[in-house]
């Protein structure tokens, strides 16, 4: 489905996204001594890949809705929330993301 290289290019542009040179380094097949950077990379990549199918899909299904605009908003800020909590390096960011992705939901 997808080859080893468009992975490591979505691996690097969510690393980059982080701040993480770490698991850029490590996408671009470098040291694997850096790899708990690589967990929030393809974390992140999995959050905002399942928000888009989100998107995509709500798009398709709620078209002429009244509501479609305010869904879009909630569902940007749960993503938002979520990849806060995910890319979050300490405790009270981590809380402060997930209880914003939390209550968007």
């Amino acid at each position: 489905m997808f080859s080893l290289r468009s992975v490591r290019v979505l691996l690097v542009l969510a690393a980059l996204a982080s701040g993480s040179l770490l698991a850029v380094r490590l996408a671009a097949g470098g040291d694997a001594s850096v790899a708990p950077a690589l967990v929030p990379a393809v974390l992140l990549v999995l959050v905002t890949g399942i928000g888009a199918l989100v998107a995509v899909y709500a798009v398709r299904n709620l078209a002429g809705q009244q509501r479609l605009a305010r869904f879009a908003l909630l569902q940007l800020v749960a993503v938002a929330g979520l990849a806060g909590a995910v890319l979050s390096p300490t405790l009270p960011l981590l809380a402060l993301g997930w209880t914003v992705g939390g209550l968007a939901m």
